[in-house]
């Protein structure tokens, strides 16, 4: 897969092991280091891309290249001969707002972070992520088979980054609240279970506390079915 990465050197920001994981495997065109917008520019020009990779601060409708900040404008601009883009990942705190605008204005998808993402678990989710894009799979799926496996490993930090791309992210989003929901559910009827199997085998020796504790458990599993 044709990945170009953008990653201007900047304060705060050690790239390298992010660069050297999300290349790995691909077809990548890496501009590190001083990167001028007009560098950035014509690395658009000269060839066409899958994806292009910004690791960066954001700040508001704004990314920071080496030489200056540069505006959506101007992104729409350069962008615009980039016929075959899949996706524009956006590595960037307070992004949201221009991965928005990029997506509406360009028709592409584009991923961004809500909040703060810490460079192991953003590296993670984009390698995981281009993996299944390389081996076939539509963006939008590749995309929540990245975010499952955040989940798996970095729960706290896994629904930072969002997928902006048409009205996929809010049918995914139902999904997942729905999964979510059904795991509670699943877990709060284990205890249930549990704590029927202990008073069944007391026989004749219940109490009214433990009563109390299915009642409790069972209006607990009501209130997340009316959810």
């Amino acid at each position: 897969m044709r990945i170009l990465i953008v990653a201007p050197r900047l304060a705060g920001i050690d790239a390298r092991p992010e660069i050297a994981a999300v290349a790995s495997g691909h077809e990548a065109t890496i501009l590190d280091g001083t990167v001028s917008s007009w560098r950035l520019e014509d690395a658009l020009r000269e060839r066409q891309y899958d994806v292009v990779h910004f690791i960066q601060h954001g700040d508001a409708g704004l990314l920071q290249m080496t030489d200056r900040k540069v505006t959506l404008e101007w992104l729409l601009r350069t962008f615009r001969h980039q016929w075959d883009l899949r996706l524009i990942y956006l590595n960037a705190c307070d992004s949201v707002e221009i991965g928005a605008a990029l997506h509406n204005s360009l028709g592409c998808a584009v991923v961004t972070n809500k909040a703060d993402i810490s460079e192991e678990v953003a590296t993670r989710m984009a390698c995981d992520l281009y993996e299944a894009m390389a081996a076939g799979a539509e963006v939008d799926d590749a995309f929540y088979e990245a975010k499952a496996g955040l989940r798996r490993l970095y729960p706290d930090q896994a629904d930072i980054p969002i997928l902006i791309n048409g009205h996929s992210i809010m049918q995914r989003e139902i999904v997942d609240e729905l999964v979510g929901r059904m795991d509670a559910i699943e877990r709060r009827l284990q205890v249930l279970e549990e704590s029927v199997g202990k008073l069944t085998s007391r026989s004749l020796h219940v109490t009214l506390t433990d009563v109390l504790l299915v009642v409790l458990i069972a209006v607990q599993v009501w209130q997340v079915l009316i959810r």
